[in-house]
């Protein structure tokens, strides 16, 4: 069969926006001669590559699924980092992106024109945060009895995270600045006493960022929880893909497939960082309220 001259020049344009952009392109199956819609993912930001990896896998299983209504599709994938954290909720606008994924309800976005697919991908996980601490700090925390104890110490936070807002409705001091590029190097210089980060990405972050900068540990006896969750946000010009992303989901929910997904990078979490026998404080979600 041959190729439509149309479908070329696709392959053509496609590649020479991922090579200008320094995007990274992921076809769907033999789609040669067929109508294809080109759909381009952000993924960039203070993401670990584990969560980058589980979302893109995750978010290939949805469209997958559903070629069978849809049709064929290519995803560009663009790892961009701005500079500033506002700059996300001028993704569609400015960007030009078709989808990307975040937290839910968050503040940033409160006023900004998206769809909302709601279809929490961590299932809570990400609401269960675990401490990185310094070692010399081993014993203070392992005494922590209440949160009034909590309460004493400052918690770092990247500039524009929502959790920020999120600790301090819950009376938890907060020092925000920096990114989470250079968060890890602020705990170790004492500029605040932990990072609390999500179960999810916490074992990753701590072994690329954390660990080589020495003095540092993950907390093993403190859980802090509250409802939290990550959602995809479609671009509000792109209703197709909103229908195709819930169809996608109904498919991989029914099937198991998003269990088998998700099984496969978060399983063992549990034993290895005993999130069960963890001492729990647990927060109010305030941003769900806020952003309504």
């Amino acid at each position: 069969m041959k190729v439509d001259v149309k479908i070329k020049f696709l392959y053509v344009l496609i590649a020479a926006l991922v090579f200008l952009s320094g995007s990274q392109l992921t076809w769907s199956k033999s789609f040669e001669g067929e109508k294809v819609e080109v759909i381009k993912l952000w993924d960039g930001g203070g993401r670990t590559e584990l969560r980058r990896s589980y979302e893109n896998e995750l978010l290939n299983a949805v469209l997958v699924a559903s070629e069978a209504q849809f049709g064929k599709w290519a995803l560009v994938v663009d790892s961009s980092n701005y500079n500033e954290p506002e700059d996300e909720k001028n993704l569609f606008s400015v960007g030009g992106y078709d989808l990307f994924a975040s937290v839910n309800d968050s503040p940033l976005l409160k006023h900004s024109k998206k769809i909302t697919i709601g279809r929490p991908i961590m299932k809570g996980l990400i609401g269960q945060r675990v401490l990185i601490i310094r070692k010399e700090d081993a014993e203070k925390f392992r005494t922590i009895k209440s949160e009034s104890n909590m309460k004493r110490l400052a918690h770092g936070i990247p500039e524009g995270w929502p959790d920020a807002m999120l600790f301090r409705d819950n009376g938890y001091p907060v020092v925000e600045g920096g990114s989470f590029d250079d968060i890890f190097v602020r705990l170790k210089e004492k500029k605040f006493d932990y990072f609390a980060l999500g179960a999810n990405e916490v074992e990753e972050a701590f072994k690329l960022r954390a660990k080589s900068l020495g003095g540092l540990m993950i907390e093993p006896s403190i859980l802090i929880e509250y409802p939290y969750s990550i959602v995809f946000y479609v671009n509000p010009k792109n209703q197709k893909l909103a229908d195709r992303m819930e169809n996608g989901f109904d498919v991989i929910q029914k099937n198991g497939i998003f269990d088998e997904i998700f099984d496969k990078y978060f399983s063992k979490l549990n034993r290895r960082l005993k999130l069960d026998t963890r001492k729990k404080f647990a927060l109010e979600n305030t941003l769900l309220s806020k952003s309504n």
